[in-house]
């Protein structure tokens, strides 16, 4: 039987090296989302939520993750990695993420247009839109595996990444009637 790392009441040998590169790691994603890559998605979607969301996003989430503000008549957007409960059949994604809150004021004409951007952009993922009572939206990413060739891992994440915001903002800027208060 496997039993969440969260449901556990035993340590075992990779939490304590998980937790002793825990700071090299942390170190890793500042460097490719900091700098180039936070001024990128401050120009396209607004000023970024306080570091200190990162650590909850990774607590709560599973994730590390920098993001703006949310609001009940714009979808939320953040980028970043996201890793899953078992990595060995799912491993970590890079990517970006766009949810609507189940409050969201705009959710049927949002939903429509991820309908729209999903279906002829096969880059473009979406998830749970039938079901409006809950956190839905769009993603794109490529696992974390795919990025990690040459000598610069954090380079080639951070390119990634830059990559999808400038999709993401395009999109953005064609459905703008919805998405205009998003900066």
């Amino acid at each position: 039987m496997n039993i969440s790392i969260k449901e556990r009441k035993i340590f075992t040998e990779n939490d304590f090296i998980t937790m002793a590169n825990f700071p090299e790691m942390y170190a890793m994603f500042d460097k490719i989302f900091y700098g180039e890559v936070k001024d990128v998605f401050e120009s396209h979607f607004g000023r970024i939520r306080n570091r200190t969301e990162i650590m909850i996003q990774i607590r709560d989430d599973n994730r590390y993750m920098i993001d703006n503000y949310q609001s009940v008549t714009i979808p939320w957007i953040g980028v970043g990695v996201y890793f899953f409960d078992d990595i060995f059949s799912a491993p970590p994604e890079a990517g970006i993420i766009w949810e609507m809150p189940p409050g969201c004021q705009r959710k049927p004409e949002i939903t429509a247009i991820m309908e729209e951007v999903s279906e002829n952009r096969p880059e473009w993922t979406s998830f749970r839109l039938d079901q409006p009572e809950s956190w839905n939206g769009m993603s794109r990413s490529k696992p974390l595996r795919s990025l990690m060739d040459g000598e610069d891992h954090v380079k080639n994440v951070r390119e990634y990444i830059i990559e999808v915001m400038e999709d993401a903002a395009a999109i953005r800027n064609k459905y703008s009637n919805l998405f205009n208060k998003i900066r």
